[in-house]
């Protein structure tokens, strides 16, 4: 994408690009904190797409925004806006000289998706669907003072209940409303080591409104027969990281405990990986 940017203020920026919905999302793939995002935040991820927004910061000293619209259509190449929007606003303040903390921003996060529950695809391309709530809000909190940092989204999803075209074919969609929070704290216990924790929990209105989000955690690891889908979803995390050069070389190891409760999947997962960029 391409960014105008006459000033702190205001950004106008258009072409492809992630929708970052929650604080989590915001964080770069480069420095998140874990080695996988939680199943919570992406949940509600509605993936790469393609559109115009505007953003700033620093306005009357402490406000923040940012008001984008997308072409609902996941793609490998620039959307067709033949297939829904989704929209996406915030709103920010940055309290940090107000608390003494050296870093200290909440913000609201709403997003509207037109056209919920789509699922595009081509010979050469199938994408992930286009989350199953018409609409979702996040209040989210992100602090830092020392060697210690928090991380805070809670996420209220209003679920879909209608039909989505994915794959070129209607599907009956019946998702309820979700709700979740997820805490991320961190702290520096030695010059380049951090450790890491996280607690993220879901709740749905209806029996089947959550499901085992995970990239390891997935159904294909529940006993033949097993109930992917529950109304409750648990799960945390603790970890060490080892920062050889920033977040450009870093050596991540982790261990998190799942639960879905009305489900059938009760686990624990080992992480240990490298991650570096340039």
């Amino acid at each position: 994408y391409v960014t105008y940017a006459p000033s702190d203020a205001l950004n106008i920026s258009a072409g492809k690009t992630k929708v970052k919905f929650t604080r989590e999302q915001e964080i770069s793939s480069k420095e998140i904190l874990t080695i996988e995002r939680s199943g919570l935040s992406n949940t509600l991820f509605p993936g790469e797409l393609t559109g115009a927004w505007v953003s700033g910061k620093g306005i009357a000293d402490h406000w923040l925004y940012e008001a984008g619209v997308y072409g609902n259509d996941r793609r490998r190449e620039f959307s067709r806006f033949s297939d829904g929007v989704v929209f996406l606003g915030k709103i920010g303040y940055d309290y940090s000289d107000q608390s003494g903390y050296d870093s200290a921003v909440v913000s609201l996060h709403y997003m509207h998706n037109s056209d919920p529950g789509l699922q595009y695809s081509s010979d050469s391309f199938s994408g992930s669907a286009s989350p199953s709530f018409t609409n979702a809000i996040a209040l989210t909190n992100d602090i830092t003072q020392g060697r210690f940092g928090l991380t805070t989204d809670i996420v209220y999803g209003f679920g879909f209940d209608g039909t989505a075209t994915q794959k070129g074919a209607p599907v009956a969609i019946d998702q309820s409303d979700v709700f979740g929070i997820s805490v991320i704290p961190s702290y520096y216990i030695a010059e380049g080591l951090q450790l890491v924790g996280r607690v993220q929990f879901a709740t749905s209105s209806d029996a089947d409104g959550v499901r085992s989000p995970g990239r390891y955690d997935e159904a294909s690891l529940l006993p033949e027969g097993g109930d992917s889908k529950g109304n409750t979803f648990a799960s945390t995390y603790l970890g060490l990281n080892y920062y050889l050069y920033g977040h450009k070389l870093k050596v991540m190891s982790g261990v998190e405990y799942t639960h879905l409760g009305g489900g059938d999947y009760d686990g624990t997962t080992f992480y240990s990986g490298v991650r570096f960029s340039f």
